[in-house]
Protein backbone atom coordinates (compact mmCIF):
# COMPACT_ATOMS: atom_id res chain seq x y z
CA UNK A 1 0.00 0.00 0.00
CA UNK A 2 1.72 3.30 -1.29
CA UNK A 3 0.27 7.00 -0.14
CA UNK A 4 0.79 10.16 -1.74
CA UNK A 5 0.97 13.67 0.18
CA UNK A 6 1.00 16.92 -1.39
CA UNK A 7 1.63 20.16 0.59
CA UNK A 8 -0.30 23.30 0.06
CA UNK A 9 0.53 26.45 2.29
CA UNK A 10 -2.27 29.58 1.69
CA UNK A 11 -1.80 32.88 0.95
CA UNK A 12 -2.67 34.37 4.62
CA UNK A 13 -6.63 34.81 4.40
CA UNK A 14 -7.13 31.91 1.42
CA UNK A 15 -7.02 28.95 3.64
CA UNK A 16 -11.21 28.51 3.58
CA UNK A 17 -10.61 29.04 -0.28
CA UNK A 18 -8.22 26.24 -0.43
CA UNK A 19 -9.74 23.82 1.78
CA UNK A 20 -12.70 24.13 -0.21
CA UNK A 21 -10.85 23.30 -3.49
CA UNK A 22 -8.92 20.12 -1.58
CA UNK A 23 -12.24 19.11 -0.28
CA UNK A 24 -13.84 19.26 -3.75
CA UNK A 25 -10.47 17.40 -5.36
CA UNK A 26 -10.69 14.44 -2.94
CA UNK A 27 -14.30 13.99 -3.57
CA UNK A 28 -13.23 13.90 -7.41
CA UNK A 29 -10.19 11.23 -6.87
CA UNK A 30 -12.43 8.57 -5.80
CA UNK A 31 -13.48 7.60 -9.25
CA UNK A 32 -9.49 7.11 -9.92
CA UNK A 33 -8.61 4.87 -8.02
CA UNK A 34 -7.74 5.72 -4.90
CA UNK A 35 -8.18 3.50 -2.41
CA UNK A 36 -9.12 6.37 0.40
CA UNK A 37 -8.44 10.00 0.48
CA UNK A 38 -8.06 12.69 3.18
CA UNK A 39 -7.58 16.72 3.45
CA UNK A 40 -5.44 17.54 6.55
CA UNK A 41 -4.94 20.75 8.53
CA UNK A 42 -1.48 21.43 10.14
CA UNK A 43 -2.24 22.57 13.61
CA UNK A 44 1.10 22.64 15.12
CA UNK A 45 4.73 22.23 13.90
CA UNK A 46 8.26 23.62 12.78
CA UNK A 47 6.85 24.32 9.30
CA UNK A 48 3.88 26.26 10.01
CA UNK A 49 0.67 26.21 8.65
CA UNK A 50 -0.59 24.09 5.50
CA UNK A 51 -2.92 21.46 4.35
CA UNK A 52 -2.20 18.19 3.07
CA UNK A 53 -4.15 15.83 0.73
CA UNK A 54 -3.58 12.52 1.05
CA UNK A 55 -4.60 9.49 -1.21
CA UNK A 56 -3.84 5.73 -0.74
CA UNK A 57 -3.14 3.56 -3.53
CA UNK A 58 -2.99 -0.07 -2.98
CA UNK A 59 -0.31 -0.69 -5.46
CA UNK A 60 1.73 2.03 -8.06
CA UNK A 61 0.09 0.47 -10.68
CA UNK A 62 -3.30 2.21 -9.70
CA UNK A 63 -1.32 5.53 -8.90
CA UNK A 64 -0.14 5.52 -12.74
CA UNK A 65 -3.70 5.08 -13.78
CA UNK A 66 -4.65 7.97 -11.63
CA UNK A 67 -2.06 10.32 -13.07
CA UNK A 68 -2.67 9.03 -16.95
CA UNK A 69 -6.52 10.06 -16.23
CA UNK A 70 -5.85 13.12 -14.34
CA UNK A 71 -3.10 14.71 -16.39
CA UNK A 72 -5.63 15.26 -19.72
CA UNK A 73 -8.47 16.28 -18.14
CA UNK A 74 -9.51 19.39 -19.01
CA UNK A 75 -11.58 19.56 -15.19
CA UNK A 76 -7.98 18.67 -13.46
CA UNK A 77 -6.06 22.05 -15.41
CA UNK A 78 -9.19 24.17 -14.52
CA UNK A 79 -9.03 23.68 -10.80
CA UNK A 80 -5.15 23.39 -10.82
CA UNK A 81 -5.44 26.94 -12.09
CA UNK A 82 -7.62 27.69 -9.39
CA UNK A 83 -4.93 26.69 -6.47
CA UNK A 84 -2.62 28.69 -7.89
CA UNK A 85 -4.44 31.78 -6.87
CA UNK A 86 -4.86 30.85 -3.45
CA UNK A 87 -1.46 28.86 -2.52
CA UNK A 88 1.80 30.88 -1.73
CA UNK A 89 4.48 28.68 -2.66
CA UNK A 90 4.87 25.87 -4.95
CA UNK A 91 3.39 22.43 -4.02
CA UNK A 92 5.60 19.88 -2.41
CA UNK A 93 5.16 15.52 -2.90
CA UNK A 94 5.74 12.49 -0.66
CA UNK A 95 5.42 9.00 -1.72
CA UNK A 96 5.15 6.80 1.20
CA UNK A 97 4.84 2.89 1.57
CA UNK A 98 3.02 1.56 4.23
CA UNK A 99 5.36 -1.24 7.09
CA UNK A 100 2.87 -1.49 10.12
CA UNK A 101 -0.98 -0.77 9.13
CA UNK A 102 -3.39 -0.38 12.09
CA UNK A 103 -5.73 -3.05 12.23
CA UNK A 104 -8.61 -2.10 10.33
CA UNK A 105 -11.34 -3.09 13.37
CA UNK A 106 -10.26 0.18 15.17
CA UNK A 107 -11.39 3.39 15.06
CA UNK A 108 -10.00 6.11 12.40
CA UNK A 109 -8.98 9.45 13.94
CA UNK A 110 -10.08 13.11 14.00
CA UNK A 111 -6.12 14.08 14.78
CA UNK A 112 -3.29 12.96 13.93
CA UNK A 113 0.73 12.99 15.52
CA UNK A 114 3.20 12.66 13.15
CA UNK A 115 6.47 11.97 13.68
CA UNK A 116 9.33 12.22 10.91
CA UNK A 117 12.88 10.19 11.56
CA UNK A 118 15.72 10.58 9.17
CA UNK A 119 18.33 8.18 9.65
CA UNK A 120 21.61 8.28 9.97
CA UNK A 121 23.36 6.77 6.87
CA UNK A 122 23.64 3.37 6.71
CA UNK A 123 20.99 2.76 10.00
CA UNK A 124 18.00 2.46 7.98
CA UNK A 125 16.94 -0.88 8.46
CA UNK A 126 18.09 -0.29 11.94
CA UNK A 127 15.93 2.48 12.65
CA UNK A 128 13.27 0.57 10.76
CA UNK A 129 13.44 -2.60 13.05
CA UNK A 130 12.77 -0.24 16.31
CA UNK A 131 10.22 1.81 15.07
CA UNK A 132 8.13 -1.43 13.50
CA UNK A 133 8.57 -2.82 17.33
CA UNK A 134 7.20 1.01 18.87
CA UNK A 135 4.22 0.76 16.88
CA UNK A 136 3.16 -2.65 17.16
CA UNK A 137 3.02 -1.98 20.60
CA UNK A 138 0.89 1.14 20.67
CA UNK A 139 -1.16 -0.88 18.41
CA UNK A 140 -1.43 -4.04 21.22
CA UNK A 141 -1.79 -1.02 24.05
CA UNK A 142 -5.31 0.06 22.07
CA UNK A 143 -3.50 3.17 19.97
CA UNK A 144 -4.22 3.48 16.47
CA UNK A 145 -0.56 3.79 14.75
CA UNK A 146 0.86 3.01 11.79
CA UNK A 147 4.35 3.27 10.41
CA UNK A 148 5.01 4.32 6.70
CA UNK A 149 8.85 4.31 4.79
CA UNK A 150 9.32 7.68 2.56
CA UNK A 151 10.88 7.07 -0.41
CA UNK A 152 10.31 10.45 -1.45
CA UNK A 153 10.02 13.68 0.37
CA UNK A 154 11.93 16.80 1.08
CA UNK A 155 13.58 15.09 3.47
CA UNK A 156 14.50 12.59 1.65
CA UNK A 157 14.63 8.73 2.86
CA UNK A 158 12.46 8.65 6.43
CA UNK A 159 10.14 7.22 8.21
CA UNK A 160 7.09 8.12 9.35
CA UNK A 161 5.11 7.45 13.02
CA UNK A 162 1.34 8.46 12.53
CA UNK A 163 -0.49 7.85 16.02
CA UNK A 164 -4.29 8.71 15.65
CA UNK A 165 -6.49 10.15 18.36
CA UNK A 166 -10.37 11.03 18.53
CA UNK A 167 -10.57 13.97 20.10
CA UNK A 168 -7.27 16.38 21.50
CA UNK A 169 -8.46 15.44 25.05
CA UNK A 170 -7.23 11.95 24.02
CA UNK A 171 -4.17 13.19 22.84
CA UNK A 172 -3.93 14.96 26.17
CA UNK A 173 -4.71 12.08 28.07
CA UNK A 174 -1.85 9.57 26.38
CA UNK A 175 0.71 12.33 26.95
CA UNK A 176 0.20 12.29 30.50
CA UNK A 177 -0.13 8.40 30.78
CA UNK A 178 3.37 8.56 28.97
CA UNK A 179 4.54 10.39 31.55
CA UNK A 180 2.68 9.70 35.00
CA UNK A 181 2.07 5.78 34.54
CA UNK A 182 5.85 4.16 35.23
CA UNK A 183 5.33 1.46 32.95
CA UNK A 184 4.87 3.75 30.00
CA UNK A 185 7.46 6.48 31.15
CA UNK A 186 10.02 3.52 31.16
CA UNK A 187 8.80 1.81 27.59
CA UNK A 188 9.27 5.83 25.90
CA UNK A 189 12.94 6.15 27.78
CA UNK A 190 14.29 2.82 26.25
CA UNK A 191 12.39 3.46 22.85
CA UNK A 192 14.40 6.96 23.39
CA UNK A 193 17.49 5.30 23.87
CA UNK A 194 17.48 3.07 21.06
CA UNK A 195 16.64 6.28 18.50
CA UNK A 196 19.31 8.22 19.40
CA UNK A 197 22.43 6.62 17.98
CA UNK A 198 20.53 5.92 14.41
CA UNK A 199 18.67 8.88 13.41
CA UNK A 200 20.12 12.60 12.21
CA UNK A 201 16.61 14.04 12.59
CA UNK A 202 13.44 14.31 13.75
CA UNK A 203 10.36 16.45 13.81
CA UNK A 204 6.52 16.16 15.29
CA UNK A 205 3.59 17.51 14.15
CA UNK A 206 0.18 17.65 14.67
CA UNK A 207 -2.90 17.39 12.44
CA UNK A 208 -6.29 17.29 12.14
CA UNK A 209 -8.41 15.62 9.43
CA UNK A 210 -10.41 18.06 8.53
CA UNK A 211 -12.21 15.71 5.12
CA UNK A 212 -11.84 12.33 4.69
CA UNK A 213 -13.38 9.80 2.16
CA UNK A 214 -13.77 5.68 2.22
Amino acid sequence: MFATRTTFVPIPGKAPELRALLEERMNAKGAHGAQSSSVQSRMFGPDGMSFDAISVYPDLAAYQQFMSKRDPDPAFKSWQAKIHQVVSAPTTQQLTESVVTAPATMARGKFYQRAIRVPILWKGPELRSVLEEHVKGRQSRGVRAHLWSQMFGASGPAFVVNVEFPSLAAYEDDLKSRVSDPAHAAIGAEYNRKLLPLQSSARTQLWEVVARSS
